[in-house]
């Protein structure tokens, strides 16, 4: 036989299963009820379980109370963590990419990734490839497209802009304050370039490659 039980508010169910030998107990919380326990608005000889332990409820409405408190403040301290991170000032940023361009410059490991190339003579030409030119200590990496007249070519057309080589001449001035300027050459079985490259402390780059048997291009990029 089982039923509902109402006590201050709450319903809870009765049960003639499991009966428990103790006196009622109202301490910190905890309300026992016994077989036999009058209880008002129950009749005197009704059977019932224990079934709810408010002070069990007690803490398990704490501990999510806690739990709650914990992720606000863990989810205050990331917000907090990123808007640190973020809270650089523009001159802070610029400072911090100035500092890396003279650093991949005074060492000479750096690649600039290209995006606009301007042939001799024709129309700016928006680069949507991976197009890049690294230098590499004494190596150099050219990945670049090329648009021109040649005045030799081999059979097949030869590689153009696309090979690695050797670096001769390597130098580097300083004619402004904000503008790095670069020069090499390369030489392979097909041509010789002449390398100019200038390098802005914000990362924006020019390079003119200038060779023996075809027209001069040059490329806008960013060093990377």
């Amino acid at each position: 036989m089982a039923g509902r039980l109402k006590i201050n508010g709450l319903i809870i169910w009765k049960s003639v299963n499991i009966y428990l030998n103790l006196p009622t107990c109202h301490h910190a919380g905890i309300a026992v009820i016994m077989p036999g326990q009058k209880i008002r608005g129950v009749e005197d000889n009704a059977p019932r379980r224990l079934l709810f332990n408010l002070y069990q409820l007690n803490i398990m409405a704490r501990t999510y109370k806690f739990s709650v408190l914990i992720a606000t403040v863990l989810t205050v301290l990331t917000l907090c963590a990123c808007g640190t991170g973020n809270s650089l000032t523009k001159a802070e940023r610029e400072a911090a990419v100035t500092r890396h361009v003279q650093e991949c410059l005074d060492t000479r490991h750096y690649s600039i990734a290209v995006d606009w190339m301007r042939p001799l003579g024709g129309m700016a030409r928006h680069v949507s490839s991976n197009y890049e030119l690294t230098v590499n200590g004494d190596d150099v990496d050219s990945y670049l497209p090329y648009v021109g007249e040649a005045y030799r070519l081999p059979y097949g057309g030869g590689k153009g802009l696309n090979f690695q080589g050797k670096i001769k001449d390597y130098s580097i001035t300083y004619p402004t304050s904000n503008r790095s300027h670069i020069e090499f050459t390369v030489s392979n079985e097909e041509d010789t370039f002449f390398f100019r490259i200038d390098v802005f402390n914000n990362g924006k780059a020019v390079i003119d490659i200038i060779a023996h048997d075809r027209d001069a291009i040059s490329f806008d990029g960013e060093l990377k």
